[in-house]
């Protein structure tokens, strides 16, 4: 499929009338309609767009996808918007992914992105994030690349129960970047979704090759886990915890480089750390810090 600049070259989208199928080029068509869209099935084919920001169109639209849908094996490039934007999806399953050069997000999920697999998909230098989900639940990001996108690796943005373990996050967010210059941001939605809740974040690694600000910043989010997350040459913090965060854990961490503003930057509420000093910004051998309600956490041993 080739991708105008005016129309998405490829849409899964459900709706209420009739049953057509169709395809389109152009953009002037709806793969299915009618209904939810299960056992769709989209492999070993790829996309390729007028330019990165020549016009807003996404390279694949898809709504309204369920049980058994599967984007496997596909290369996505050079769109004018959004490499894949979906909606109200659930049980989905991407894996080998390779999206690049797209003028939006790499891959953008909102509204009841739910259950989805998420696997060795590569999403590199798209103008906004390598992967951007708004709303949603039990979903995991697994081995997952992001390499020089603009705003940032992967943003979690009021999603319930949501993972990234052993992803692969490298020269992401640019400082002064429109993003949150970061690796991972996890965070409030919009509309009906409030904050982030339950992220796990877990072997992860973020460097920010001296160009993105943090590795990970928790910003609107309760009840985020840090565990096993290696961070080197990001310039202001590794881990950022903002006012907006409350009862962020730390768990251990490999921090090869200290930025500037120190390892970890913690204002959260009722943050936890294990074998971590925020007071002297050095790694202990044992024990715990609690937070108060706001600023550094005290030694507990």
């Amino acid at each position: 499929y080739v991708a105008a600049s005016s129309g998405t070259a490829f849409q899964l989208a459900a709706w209420a009338f009739g049953a057509a199928l169709a395809s389109s080029s152009s953009g002037s068509g709806n793969v299915v309609q009618a209904g939810q869209i299960t056992q769709a099935v989209c492999e070993d084919f790829g996309i390729v767009g007028p330019g990165q920001g020549a016009g807003s169109a996404p390279g694949m639209s898809m709504s309204w996808l369920t049980t058994g849908t599967r984007f496997h094996r596909m290369y996505i490039t050079t769109c004018g918007g959004d490499g894949m934007a979906a909606v109200n999806s659930y049980i989905v399953s991407a894996r080998d992914l390779f999206i690049s050069y797209n003028g939006g997000h790499g891959l953008n999920g909102q509204l009841n992105i739910n259950s989805w697999d998420m696997s060795g998909n590569s999403s590199l230098g798209n103008t906004g994030w390598g992967y951007y989900i708004m709303g949603g639940c039990s979903s995991v990001l697994n081995c997952c690349d992001a390499e020089s996108n603009g705003y940032g690796g992967i943003a979690l943005l009021g999603t319930f129960s949501f993972s990234a373990e052993g992803c692969e996050l490298e020269n992401n967010g640019a400082a002064a970047s429109p993003g949150q210059q970061c690796g991972i941001y996890v965070g409030a939605g919009s509309g009906n979704y409030g904050n982030a809740q339950n992220t796990r974040l877990c072997g992860n690694w973020l460097q920010g090759t001296s160009v993105a600000d943090y590795g990970i910043v928790i910003d609107g989010a309760v009840l985020t886990e840090l565990s096993g997350n290696g961070f080197e040459n990001n310039l202001t913090n590794n881990v950022l915890v903002t006012a907006n965060a409350t009862a962020t854990l730390i768990r251990h961490g490999n921090y090869l480089t200290v930025p500037a503003g120190g390892n970890i930057s913690d204002s959260g509420v009722h943050t936890q750390m294990m074998d971590y000093d925020a007071v002297h910004a050095t790694m202990r051998s044992s024990g715990l810090s609690f937070g108060a309600s706001a600023g550094a956490a005290a030694d507990v041993t």
